[in-house]
């Protein structure tokens, strides 16, 4: 059964869908801008949260709706109530998803060039030995394998400032980036400017470092 379009205005059928939520339908993307300033206050795609999970696998519902899927659809909220209390966000990761053990996977900085805080990924002890596919786009942005579901949080150096709360399309831009990108160039290239940032001098002229991921 095809949806009518979302937008009030209109009577088609809504063939195409929201590429954020993948939940509301529209008969042409005119249909979509104009209603925009009411979806935006309901789309998954524009809530904010200090948590995301990553999953190594899509949601089962978008594998079977559409006929391919985005990474949108491996990306759910897990909102946490012991943000940036690493210990104790550990301890909930654990116990919501009924994870038997826990791991600092790393770090990866996002794709807007932001060098005062990163992504962090918390990932899952000996996920490959115990069958779990390999999560491509958590893998890529870390440079290293992880396997199984894996849970972004914001950090950074002690001190600075954090935009803790975030979107799933911020996260997704972020991911696909990395699919394009070299993770030890940006990693490098974002802590130098960080460290002349910090020290006050301008090391324009100076090599980034090479970092092995």
């Amino acid at each position: 059964m095809t949806s009518t379009c979302c937008n009030t205005s209109c009577s088609q059928h809504g063939t195409l869908r929201c590429g954020g939520c993948r939940s509301t339908s529209y008969c042409s993307i005119t249909c979509q801008k104009t209603h925009w300033p009411t979806h935006k206050r309901t789309c998954a795609a524009s809530a904010k949260h200090n948590c995301y999970i990553v999953r190594a696998e899509p949601d089962p519902a978008a594998s079977t709706y559409y006929s391919t899927t985005t990474i949108v659809d491996h990306i759910v909220p897990l909102h946490l109530q012991q943000y940036d209390k690493e210990s104790a966000e550990r301890e909930e990761i654990k116990s919501r998803l009924k994870w038997s053990s826990i791991f600092d996977a790393g770090k990866f900085y996002d794709h807007s060039g932001a060098d005062g805080w990163y992504y962090y990924v918390y990932g899952q002890w000996n996920g490959k030995a115990q069958g779990m596919r390999r999560n491509e786009a958590i893998s890529k942005a870390y440079g290293r394998d992880v396997y199984g579901d894996a849970v972004v949080v914001r950090s950074g150096p002690e001190g600075g400032q954090i935009p803790e709360n975030f979107t799933s399309t911020a996260l997704g831009k972020t991911l696909t980036f990395y699919e394009s990108n070299s993770t030890s160039k940006v990693f490098a290239e974002r802590e130098k400017s960080r460290v002349s940032r910090k020290m006050g001098i301008d090391m324009s002229g100076v090599p980034s470092m090479h970092v092995k991921m």
